[in-house]
């Protein structure tokens, strides 16, 4: 036993290690995550401006027949359905044509898209806000429409949820079983979340504690209790955004059980295979020292009692 002490010691040191790589790994993950994310906007951002750009320059929308031009962006949502609408307005903000029913008010002059994209001519990221029809966050992208003597003659515009924008990309495939990515904004907002983003899209952050400690640093990790009770690690990291005013905190969470599952195994196997060795050097300890000290020294007892009680003639039987 004092010799397997040492071992049992190494290998609790070991895992212990194990455990720090895992949170070390987590951290690391949720900073690629983040990297991801910002990538992803801006390929996003391009994605929605090469869509403007088509719509501003198809013949429907620059014919000014607005069925033909409601037609013509119903058959783009329906290929591009990471949009939860395209319209076009006139240079006062009126709706010509949407792809679908708008139930706010019809008119966007007072949006801030629109005036951007009057005052720069080119492609303009407007206001972010709460959707009207759902009440998810969301932000409008326009784009103007010149006529043939190069003046603006119309606004094209596209609205796009930002938990479509998660549930829809490449950043889910690298959000693990088990695991949840949130990404909320400076007045803790939930932006997007996975899975379950359309549950909680828009509301405010409910582990107020947990938002505390994610203000208040650039980037780290906290080990907080989840929605369960249960013990569990939140990684997380700020990036810019063009789409959300301010920064964007992407979080990573995932139950303890589950970040620590590898090492554990591999504690669990190592001290079987310690058990398995101890086991195995009691037993050859016990049958050496049955056969090699205890067996010579009970004959030299036994015959020193025989000895003593007069019988000369008694032996050991052991060897010289």
């Amino acid at each position: 036993l004092l010799v397997c002490a040492p071992l049992i010691a190494l290998t609790l040191h070991t895992a212990s290690n194990e455990r720090r790589r895992a949170v070390a790994d987590w951290c690391e993950r949720a900073q690629r995550l983040t990297r991801r994310a910002r990538q992803e906007e801006a390929y996003l951002l391009g994605k929605t401006r090469q869509l403007l750009l088509a719509a501003s320059e198809s013949s429907a929308v620059r014919s000014g027949d607005h069925e033909a031009c409601r037609k013509w962006l119903e058959e783009e949502l329906t290929a591009y359905p990471s949009y939860a609408n395209l319209a076009v307005t006139d240079t006062n903000g009126e709706v010509l044509a949407s792809a679908l029913p708008l139930v706010e008010p019809s008119n966007q002059a007072h949006r801030e898209f629109f005036g951007r994209v009057l005052a720069t001519r080119a492609f303009a990221i407007g206001d972010y806000a709460v959707d009207f029809t759902n009440g998810k966050p969301a932000v409008t992208f326009g784009f103007p429409v010149f006529d043939g003597s190069n003046h603006v003659q119309a606004v094209v515009f596209a609205t796009q949820e930002l938990d479509l924008v998660g549930a829809r990309t490449e950043l889910t495939a690298q959000v693990p079983q088990g695991a949840t990515w949130t990404e909320i904004d400076r007045q803790g907002v939930i932006l997007v979340r996975y899975p379950g983003s359309g549950r909680s899209c828009g509301q405010p952050f409910p582990d107020r504690a947990l938002l505390k400690a994610v203000l208040g640093q650039r980037d780290g990790i906290v080990e907080v209790p989840d929605s369960t009770g249960k013990p569990a690690f939140c990684a997380f990291a700020w990036r810019d955004s063009q789409q959300v005013p301010g920064m964007v905190a992407t979080m990573l969470s995932i139950p303890r059980h589950m970040l620590f599952a590898a090492a554990n195994r591999a504690l669990l196997g190592s001290l079987m295979w310690l058990g398995t060795a101890v086991g195995v050097a009691l037993a050859l300890g016990w049958a050496g020292s049955t056969f090699l000290v205890m067996r010579p020294v009970n004959a030299l007892v036994h015959a020193s009692a025989r000895l003593a009680s007069g019988d000369l003639s008694t032996r050991t039987g052991l060897r010289h």
